[in-house]
This record gives C-alpha cells, structure tokens and sequence, in this order.
C-alpha cells in the first residue's frame, strides 16, 4: 500500500482538467484520491488498490451489519413516479441500495433467465435479485478474496453461487448468459474495454448489460462510444446523479453512524466511500464534475458468424423490453 500511496500523491496534482480542488478534505482521504487520480493511475495500480480496499471493508464489517449493499443507492425524485416495492424487513434499511439494482434493471425480464453479476461487492444485491426477481441462476463475481469468502458465508440460495474472478476474464461460456448486472463497479478495472469484451462473448444474442456507475462527464461520453464500437445497442441512458444524491441525503444520518463505528484514521476514507455530504466524491457529485452514468444496453439479437458457439446449445430468443 505504500507504494500505491506514493501514487496518488503524485497522481493527484494532476486531476482532470476543470476540476476544483478541495485540497485539505482531498488529501485527508485516500478514497477521494482514488476518484480524483484514477484517471492517472497505471491500470495495475488501480486494480490493485481497490481490491485492497473491498477487502479491508469485508473485513470490518464480516456480519454485513453496515453494508448488505455499497452503492450510493437510487431514489424517485418525482411524487408521480415513486415506486416503493416491498421489502422483506432485513431488506428495509438498505432500501435505496436495493432500489438502485430495480432501477438499472427495470425493464428486463430476469425470471427463470441466466444472471451474472459482475462485481458483487457485499453480495446483498446479487441475493436481492434472486429472492425478488426469480431467476434461473445468478453467479456473482468480484476480485476481492475476502468480500467474495463473505459473501459465500452470508447469502446461501440455491439458486445463487459466488466465485472469485476478474472482471477481463469472465468464468463463463461464450453465449451463456442471458443478462448482465455491473452496479457501481467498472471504475475499478485495469481496463474497461477487456470488460466490455467479456460481457459481449458471455451474452446470448438479444441478451442484456444493465450499467450503472460514477464518471467524469467526458469520460462518460467516451464510455457510450466504447459501447458503440463493440456492436452493443443502446436501448437507455440516464444520468441519475439527481436520484443517487437524493438516496445519499435520505441515508445521511445512518451513514454518518458507520463512519463513527470505524477507527478514527479511517473515517475520512470511509465517508468518501459511502457518500456521507460534505465529502470531496459527495461534493463533485452536487456539482456535476462526476456523473452517475445508467446505460441499458443489448447484443444485437443476429451475430457475426465468427462470434457464434460452436456446441449444441440451445438459445432462448433473449430478453424483451417491457
């Protein structure tokens, strides 16, 4: 880590172009370094200080007590749209969590379909989905060792399994599964692009990625085009910072509670990590120098014949917007 710390420190001076510094909170908290420098870091480095990271919180928090979910979470802004499905009622202090994993599904069809996860974290939004929404299976994957031995401790279902794997070399067969979920994830890998790929190999024909995630506002447009240039159509694109910022105030208060449960070193990391107001992540999320990009996005339902199997799998005709 000390080696990842020197990093950043040098990395830092050179944030993105446009962005004001907050320069007393920014150095306090290596969580916020991460946001800020990511961009200039080496795609080793920063997969490797992340691991790290979700390792160490694993740790702290063995029982899920604090974190059934990490996301920053998702609420309706609009009285006329406000949806408040119900909850079991562990599930109801991480209601916003949960809701994010029913916004950046919604509109697919996940019962009795093949589910992937990449980038599990805690493992609650993974069981979420098989306990409410019923699909065949779903396999979550993430790279951290021990949020990965957690998450095999704490969410048993017969039809969920959890594997340790990266991001850039999936542990599923071409064309197996019908929809993808990556929530609040991708700004971890070495390399998007790899991810990408993977994703459009693992799919089915007609098949889903269901994308959300923080991103500086060029970055985020880069990351459409990415998409574009794999063959994946884009079915939706929201910026939902609005409803990300309005979980995150409705969570304030419990929030607030977590960081003074962890030691005192690492409370500034900690708020940064989960959005606690008045954090340099929360800061730029209010104004608008990060995005919390959403992007439905499908494989084209007829593909190359170079990408097609070649086993005798049946496919289903892929997933239908509601």
């Amino acid at each position: 880590m000390a080696r990842t710390a020197s990093a950043i420190r040098r990395s830092v001076v050179e944030a993105p172009t446009g962005f004001a510094a907050k320069p007393r909170k920014t150095r306090r908290s290596l969580l916020a370094l991460v946001f800020l420098a990511s961009t200039r870091l080496s795609p080793w480095l920063r997969e490797r200080l992340w691991r790290s990271i979700y390792d160490r919180l694993a740790a702290h928090d063995p029982l899920a007590e604090q974190f059934l979910a990490m996301n920053y979470g998702y609420a309706d802004v609009r009285e006329d749209t406000t949806r408040a499905p119900a909850l079991e009622p562990r599930d109801e202090p991480f209601r916003y969590e949960l809701q994010l994993y029913r916004h950046v599904t919604d509109g697919i069809e996940l019962a009795g379909k093949d589910v992937l996860e990449v980038g599990c974290g805690r493992g609650g939004g993974a069981s979420y989905v098989a306990r409410y929404f019923h699909p065949n299976h779903i396999l979550a994957v993430d790279l951290a060792a021990q949020a990965v031995a957690s998450c095999q401790a704490l969410h048993r279902l017969p039809n969920l399994t959890f594997q340790r794997a990266s991001a850039a070399s999936l542990p599923c067969a071409s064309a197996s599964i019908d929809v993808v979920i990556n929530v609040e994830s991708s700004h971890c890998y070495a390399d998007i692009e790899d991810f990408i790929a993977e994703v459009r190999r693992v799919l089915r024909p007609g098949g889903y990625l269901a994308f959300c995630d923080l991103r500086w506002p060029r970055v985020a447009a880069e990351l459409r085009q990415q998409f574009d240039r794999a063959g994946f159509v884009e079915r939706r694109h929201r910026i939902i910072t609005e409803n990300v910022l309005a979980a995150l105030d409705r969570l304030a208060e419990r929030r607030q509670g977590i960081c003074h449960a962890v030691p005192r070193w690492l409370r500034p990391a900690m708020g940064d990590f989960i959005g606690v107001r008045d954090t340099a992540v929360y800061d730029m999320l209010r104004a608008g120098r990060l995005a919390y990009v959403s992007l439905l996005l499908q494989k084209p339902q007829l593909v190359a014949r170079a990408e097609r199997p070649r086993s005798n799998l049946s496919f289903g005709e892929g997933l239908a917007i509601r």
